[in-house]
């Protein structure tokens, strides 16, 4: 399990747009609502467990901010090289530039407007369209 912590006061300082500031601000906030429910002070930054389906959210929903946070070491990039079911999944818009997804089912996947770069790896016999046979 990869877990990353994110201070905003580093976003600031490394130049984060408009945009991933608020996006920063609307999760941390979720999280410290649900650290004071249980009686807890809000941590002092942002705390996410970084799984597959993170990384993913974060690359279709984010806006680019998650490509930027990749590009500053921030986060690392999605790698679903080991066989993760992605049938079906909603990637549109998604940034996969430079991930690895050798192993990973994408019968239906919906790629529309996804990113990717000569760094992606797909899987074997696989062809990047909009929509995935």
């Amino acid at each position: 399990m990869i877990v990353i912590r994110i201070k905003r006061a580093k976003l600031v300082n490394l130049g984060a747009c408009k945009e991933g500031l608020t996006l920063f601000d609307a999760i941390k906030a979720g999280q410290d609502e649900v650290r004071a429910r249980k009686g807890r002070k809000p941590r002092a930054s942002l705390r996410l467990v970084w799984s597959i389906t993170a990384q993913l959210w974060a690359a279709r929903d984010s806006g680019g901010f998650f490509g930027w946070l990749v590009d500053k070491g921030l986060a690392p990039r999605v790698s679903a090289g080991c066989g993760a079911d992605l049938y079906g999944a909603d990637l549109r818009g998604a940034d996969l530039r430079g991930a690895n997804l050798r192993g990973a089912d994408l019968s239906g996947a919906n790629l529309s407007g996804a990113a990717h770069d000569r760094w992606t790896t797909w899987p074997t016999g696989f062809t990047p369209t909009e929509q995935a046979p």
